[in-house]
């Protein structure tokens, strides 16, 4: 039988339109640079290989800060489906569990303290605020942003301009 090599996919992130659709999963710890590096190698896999109804995704990926992957389709290309979504959600899973962290866990909230970066559960969060540790200006990372254009003017927002202070 006839054997057909798939079409690569990948783009880097920088590439994609503004308006590729984004995916943020975030680690409650900073990767190693081994870490990281494994990390690319199997996002880089992944994305080359994404599909949607046997469809190649024009898509790409990025580490951030040490802490969050980003996973980016063009779907002027083709859209995400259920399952192309899905398979996403097996990577991460993979990931994680390689990492031993929990790349899904969206009751982790990141923000800036200067130069550092911290990643705290939700409760430690809310303490964060009553106690003042966390102002008004303090840098908080909105990763429920779904468009690569928002990485930029979103993605990270002061405390006051979040929907973070919503819950506390």
């Amino acid at each position: 039988s006839l054997q057909l090599k798939p079409i690569i996919m990948y783009v880097p992130l920088q590439e994609l339109p503004k308006d590729a659709r984004i995916w943020i999963f975030q680690s409650p710890r900073p990767l190693t640079p081994d870490e990281e590096r494994w990390v690319r190698e199997e996002a880089e896999r992944f994305v080359s290989e994404w599909t949607a109804h046997n469809v190649a995704l024009k898509a790409g990926y990025a580490i951030f800060d040490h802490h969050f992957l980003v996973l980016a389709i063009d779907e002027r290309q083709a859209m995400a489906s259920g399952c192309s979504i899905d398979k996403s959600v097996h990577l991460v899973r993979r990931v994680s569990e390689q990492l031993g962290v929990d790349l899904l866990d969206r009751m982790n909230f990141a923000f800036g303290e200067g130069e550092m970066l911290k990643v705290v559960p939700r409760k430690e969060f809310a303490r964060l605020v009553e106690s003042g540790e966390i102002g008004p200006k303090t840098v908080v990372y909105n990763n429920l942003v779904d468009r690569l254009s928002d990485l930029e003017s979103a993605w990270k927002v002061p405390f006051a301009e979040s929907w973070h202070r919503q819950l506390v």
